[in-house]
Formats: C-alpha cells, structure tokens, sequence
C-alpha cells in the first residue's frame, strides 16, 4: 500500500471512527430517554420508557386530585390527606399547592423552593388561570424547569380556591446536560485514542524503515558494504529502500573496483622493480668490471659496452611500453584513425616480416577463406594496428619451443565483424593462466630474463579496445594458441557493427 493511501485511510479513518461512536452515544441516550428508537420495532427493544412512565404517574396523581376536587374538594383542606397523596408521588417530583381564597393552605415540601404567592402573581399577570373546572397546563416562562396545572375548586362552604401541581422536570434536563458533558468527554477521548493509534500505525511504517535506513547509512559510513537492507515493501519506502540497495550495491563494486586496481598498482611497482631491476643489475656489473680493469682485451670491452647497451635498450623499452599502456589507460592516447583494408594490410605483414621469421625457424605465412570479399575495409590506425599484429607474433615466437614452428594469419569477414585469428603450433597457454593473458606482466614462463615483460598483449587489447574492437585468446597445452581480433567493418555509410 503506497503512502498516499495510508495517509488518506488515516484521514478517513480519524473522521469517521468518531463521528460512528458520537451516532452511537446520541442513540444510547436517546434509549436512555424513551427507551427506545421509533425507528426499530418496540418488539426488539423492550427497554422502559422513563418520560412515559413519568406521563403515567402524572396522570395518575392528577386523576386523584380531580376525583377530590369533584367529590370531596374538603379532602383537600386536609393535611393527612395530601400528606399520601404526596407520597404516592414522591418518586417523581410532584408537588402540590392549595388555595382557599387568597390563603395559601398547603405546599408540598418537595415545592419548598417555590414562592406560592410569587408565582401566583406571576400567573395571574400572565392570565394564565384555569375557570369552570376545567385544568390548565403551563410551562412557567420564567420557571426554570416547573410544569404548573392548575383546577379551580368549590369547597363545601361555598368559598372558591385552586389547586396547582406542580412537575418538576429539571432532573431530565440535569440528566441530558450530564449526558452531553460525558457524551462530549467521550467523544474527545475517542478522538485522541483513534489519533494516537492512527499516529502509531503511520509512525510504525515510516518512522520504523526510515530508522533502520540510517542504521544501515551508519553502516555503510563505517564501511560495511556486504549487506543487505532487507525491506520487503511496495510503496515510497521500498522504493527508497531498493534505491538504497542498488546504491550500496554500486558503492561496494566500486570499492572492490578499487581495491582491484590498488591490487594492480601493488603489482605493477613490484614488477616493475623486478624488470627494471635485472637489466640494470646486469649494466651495473659490466660497467664496474670495465671500470676495474676486469676486463682482459679490447673484444671483451667491446662485448662489455654492447650488452651495456642493449640492456639499456631493453630498459628503455620496456619504459616505453608501461609509457603506452599508461596512456591506453587513461583514454589519453592519440589515434590517427582512417580506412585500411585489412587484406592488404596483411599481405604486406606478413611479406615484411616473412623472411626475419624464417631465419628463426618458424614459417609464416597469410590466408583468406573463400567467402571473404577482395576489400575488407576497417576504421582503424594503421601503426597501432600493426603494434598489435606484431605484439600477437613477438608472444607467438617467444613461446613456440618448437624446432619447426609455424605461425598462419587466417582473416574472416562476418556481417559486421572481421576477424584476424593469429594461430601457432606453438607450446600453449597454461590453463590457469588463459583468463589472465591480456592482463599486464602475465608471463608463461616467470623466470626468462631475456626478454618480455608481459605487457604487450596487455597493449594490444588495450588497441583493440579503442577501436571498438574486441581480443580474445583459446589454447590448450601443447595443442598451440589462437587469438583472435575482431574489427567493426568500415563502408560507405559508417561502421557496421561496434563504434570506435
């Protein structure tokens, strides 16, 4: 469930469960009342009716007072008399008031906070009284909470007089009053607890992801990427939290990213130390000896100075290829890119280079399978191309360890490749060490000095790479090694396959 939705339910929900309970508060005081609702059958609701059982008790005391007036109207002289009467009614605030003339003969005291002779002023100012034996009912206008009925009354020595009753109904309007106060108390603690849960309920799915987020935030500030934020949800939260996987995820690639190439930097200065420190050891040594005189005749001071030198030549070439790859690795290297067909390009490879493998012992030689076109044009530079060629064959004949050696250039031509598959009969690749092989100072044999460093098939997919090619090498122990490049073919409208 997303978060606009939690937030509209708890809308809804902190709305609706009050307004629910307050129609049920109103109904059960509207029970409490009449006893029941007109709205449900009185047969379901079997509750007493206190306003009615009220109404019958008036009629009651009411039908006694008329049947004295009546008959016995001297009755209600009498102080017993209306002292039972009184007590039938007592359960229901009622009282009553005798008159015989202007005298005020009886007051119920249950009326004691009642001035008779004020409110008999005041009805009578409001001509409100009753004549001819016929009962008048009133509310008193500035009576809070009375019902008066009154009767005249003849008694039997011909004099006049009333009699009044008196309800007092301010205990209903007490009793709504007190209801209202609790109906509204409960209402308002209805309120705050629906609020309190609600709060609870948003706080328990937003406040709870959110401080496990910064936990795992605190984690990843440590640096403990080898975790997963486990948080299994649909909405804004789990988006947030798968975007804060895959950023973690990222962050720790990086750092093993890092760490790889802190790994190779490591490497590479020890390597390299080991390289430059083999040929200059070997300087060092002849030069000390010419300089002490070890050195018998003028052949061994000639020899001396030239291994001098091509040990400095080994040196500065092997300065020059970490020079190259250093560049290849920061896209800092220049291109001069243009068309060159690889067919011809390879022809006068191999033509050029034929007659320097063959003093080696090893045959070198070019082939086109049938189906490949007369032209195969690529986007590439010429030089750096001819680098990886010859890097390709420098390995190739490093490690041939065969008396009659043999090396063939096959060029294949697919859709939107063309492929150039260097090929010898050679002594292999070491399994172990084939998925490393373009990886710089991987070497087949780690204890030759007289020669590679193990850089330039490093270079060479380097090269690849920048045209937009792509290298790769399949061998297997004494069954020779085949690597292959592969080049995006060039034509009127572009590059077919791959980008440069």
């Amino acid at each position: 469930m997303s978060m606009k939705w939690r937030m509209a339910i708890s809308y809804a929900v902190m709305f609706l469960v009050p307004l629910i309970i307050g129609l049920a508060g109103l109904i059960g005081i509207m029970i409490a009342l009449i006893g029941r609702l007109p709205i449900f059958d009185e047969a379901i609701t079997k509750a007493p009716n206190p306003l009615v059982a009220l109404w019958d008790e008036q009629v009651r005391a009411y039908a006694t007072i008329d049947e004295m007036i009546n008959k016995h109207p001297n009755d209600l002289l009498r102080a017993q008399n209306m002292k039972e009467w009184e007590m039938s009614v007592a359960d229901w605030n009622v009282g009553v008031i005798v008159w015989q003339g202007n005298r005020l003969v009886h007051q119920s005291p249950s009326l004691s906070r009642i001035n008779a002779l004020d409110l008999a002023k005041q009805f009578d100012a409001e001509q409100n009284l009753g004549t001819n034996d016929e009962a008048n009912e009133d509310a008193l206008p500035h009576t809070r909470g009375l019902i008066l009925k009154t009767w005249d009354v003849h008694y039997m020595d011909q004099s006049g007089g009333r009699v009044w009753i008196v309800s007092d109904i301010g205990i209903f309007g007490r009793f709504v009053r007190e209801s209202f106060r609790w109906f509204m108390f409960g209402l308002i603690a209805v309120f705050l607890m629906t609020m309190g849960l609600l709060t609870w309920w948003v706080s328990h799915s937003v406040v709870k992801p959110l401080r496990e987020l910064t936990n795992a935030t605190e984690r990843i500030r440590a640096g403990d990427l080898a975790f997963e934020f486990g948080l299994k949800r649909t909405d804004e939260i789990g988006i947030l939290a798968n975007s804060f996987n895959q950023m973690r995820s990222q962050l720790k690639d990086a750092a093993d990213v890092q760490q790889h190439y802190e790994n190779n930097r490591k490497e590479l200065l020890a390597n390299i130390s080991h390289d430059l420190r083999t040929p200059v050891t070997a300087i060092r040594g002849y030069a000390e000896a010419m300089v002490d005189g070890l050195t018998q005749n003028e052949e061994m001071d000639r020899r001396y100075a030239q291994n001098i030198v091509n040990k400095t030549h080994h040196v500065q070439h092997l300065i020059q290829e970490l020079f190259e790859l250093s560049l290849l690795d920061l896209g800092r290297k220049q291109f001069s890119f243009e068309a060159v067909d690889l067919v011809g390009f390879l022809k006068d490879c191999v033509d050029e280079m034929a007659d320097d493998f063959q003093s080696k012992g090893i045959r070198l030689f070019f082939e086109r399978t049938e189906h490949v076109r007369p032209i195969i044009l690529v986007r590439a530079d010429r030089a750096e191309l001819q680098r990886v060629v010859m890097n390709v064959l420098d390995n190739a004949v490093k490690y041939m360890k065969r008396a009659e050696g043999e090396i063939v250039i096959r060029l294949l031509g697919e859709s939107k490749l063309a492929f150039i598959h260097v090929e010898d009969n050679g002594s292999g690749i070491p399994p172990e060490l084939l998925p490393n092989v373009f990886e710089r100072f991987t070497r087949g044999d780690s204890s030759r000095s007289d020669g590679g460093a193990g850089l330039g098939l490093a270079i060479a997919r380097q090269i690849a790479l920048a045209h937009g090619g792509v290298i790769e090498a399949k061998s297997s122990p004494n069954g020779g090694t085949l690597i292959s490049l592969g080049l995006p073919i060039w034509n009127e409208q572009g590059m077919e396959g791959g980008h440069v």
